[in-house]
């Protein structure tokens, strides 16, 4: 062999030598950088070279966000004072909202942390089922809560959000009718007295018909009005105190002071389309209107320009800024894995702040104070009468919905039979029995 290639065969083995080392270099490199991958991965982090923040990542389960403008406001304001937390929302339908959450509360693989309480049947299932976790007592003091949602001893929701009946009215229709817009104070038949005479002046002055006033088609609208006095509910039994409610309803519908009730089922009309229409002078509803009817007149929707809010009518005995109202709570789930971040980010959405934030986007928070006051009646397009900015100061509210787990069927029953009341398929006597009768077969259910 020469001494070339002697010299050459060393060379080959040391570059082999070290291309060897080299591979084993460069395996274990990439192994070591694919575990950092992944541990960045499994810890939220992107795998940039740049330290980040380790995020947490709650789930916030809310209906349709259409109907609930606060809800990504809310988030915004949230992380952008907690930027290691991630809010995501999980929305589902309005109709069967209940049923759905629960559902996937009850699925090991379905993450929620958080979530809104739609209403008092839903709120107390969850909490039968202790799939939502109980309230510190320590919240008790402010941000809305209730202790009359109290459940074997606990409370499991706070409140961020309180709807409350008003009277909502148009200026103009009462203006051409040259009649006082609607008082924070009136009784049932002073209350009767006006949408009659208002109908009829502005019917003669305008040579078409208005129409007094618009009830919509839930049996809310017009049984919540049998509810202001404070010393019945849907679950008493004997139904005789709704009776001077539909008798001056219906008489209200024969006299032409209000639309029939067929048409407006027929016609699945929706409540603000009565209202926006320009021939409607009152129409008692619930507060969360009051965003989307500042925003339809803002935005040419409507066609009602001026208009304002007073109280419920009240009955005898009963004082004047007496309401009917239904909660929206929200509660942390029980198979939470981040239940402390979950607490706080609700702390967050039931005190001072949240409350604020609801009240600029014109939605009515649990929270209520001077200040919230101040924020909703400053909003553009909002009435700037005294008397419009009173009625969002309430006093005695009453649930619309008893704590009851029988509640569920007192909706479906006595809904089913005021629609045949208000159609004239029973008379008042036979419906207001008819009540009766179904419900003393629910009432004896534990």
């Amino acid at each position: 062999m020469s001494i070339l290639s002697k010299d050459m065969s060393t060379r080959e083995k040391g570059s082999m030598e070290m291309l060897r080392k080299f591979l084993a270099a460069a395996v274990f490199l990439c192994a070591a950088g694919c575990l950092a991958g992944c541990q960045g991965m499994e810890n939220g982090t992107a795998g940039s070279g740049q330290d980040q923040t380790e995020k947490t990542t709650l789930v916030w389960a809310v209906w349709d966000t259409g109907q609930l403008p606060f809800v990504q406001d809310v988030i915004d304001a949230y992380e952008a004072e907690h930027p290691d937390i991630e809010i995501r929302v999980e929305e589902y339908p309005t109709d069967g909202y209940d049923f759905s959450l629960e559902s996937d509360l009850m699925s090991e693989d379905h993450q929620i942390d958080c979530m809104l309480i739609k209403d008092i049947p839903g709120y107390l299932s969850l909490a039968k089922k202790q799939l939502i976790l109980p309230v510190e007592e320590t919240d008790f003091s402010d941000s809305g809560i209730q202790k009359d949602l109290m459940v074997d001893g606990n409370v499991y929701t706070r409140l961020c959000r309180s709807d409350f009946n008003v009277l909502y009215y148009n200026k103009e229709l009462f203006d051409t009718a040259g009649m006082e817009y609607p008082a924070n104070d009136m009784t049932f038949e002073e209350y009767d007295a006006m949408v009659r005479e208002v109908s009829e002046k502005a019917s003669e002055a305008l040579g078409n018909h208005i129409y007094g006033v618009y009830y919509h088609t839930w049996r809310s609208t017009v049984q919540d009005f049998a509810l202001l006095d404070g010393k019945h509910t849907l679950l008493d039994g004997d139904y005789e105190f709704l009776r001077p409610v539909y008798e001056m309803v219906l008489e209200q519908q024969a006299d032409g002071i209000c639309p029939p009730y067929l048409n407006a089922k027929l016609d699945s009309m929706h409540y603000s389309t009565a209202f926006y229409s320009n021939r409607v002078a009152v129409m008692p509803m619930g507060t969360w209107f009051l965003p989307n009817l500042i925003q339809a007149a803002g935005n040419g929707e409507s066609q009602v320009d001026r208009w304002g809010i007073a109280s419920m009518p009240h009955a005898d005995g009963a004082a004047q800024d007496t309401s009917v109202a239904a909660i929206t709570g929200v509660s942390i789930s029980s198979s939470s894995a981040y239940k402390k971040e979950a607490k706080d980010f609700v702390d967050f959405l039931c005190g001072q702040e949240g409350a604020e934030i609801l009240a600029e986007t014109g939605t009515m928070p649990a929270l209520r104070n001077e200040k919230v006051t101040d924020i909703i009646s400053s909003q553009g397009g909002f009435p700037q009468d005294e008397s419009s900015r009173a009625a969002l100061e309430t006093g005695m509210i009453y649930y619309n919905q008893p704590l009851d787990t029988r509640s569920v069927m007192a909706e479906s029953i006595l809904g089913e039979i005021h629609e045949k009341i208000m159609l004239g398929e029973l008379s008042l006597d036979e419906g207001l029995a008819r009540m009766r009768e179904e419900m003393e077969t629910v009432l004896k259910e534990s």
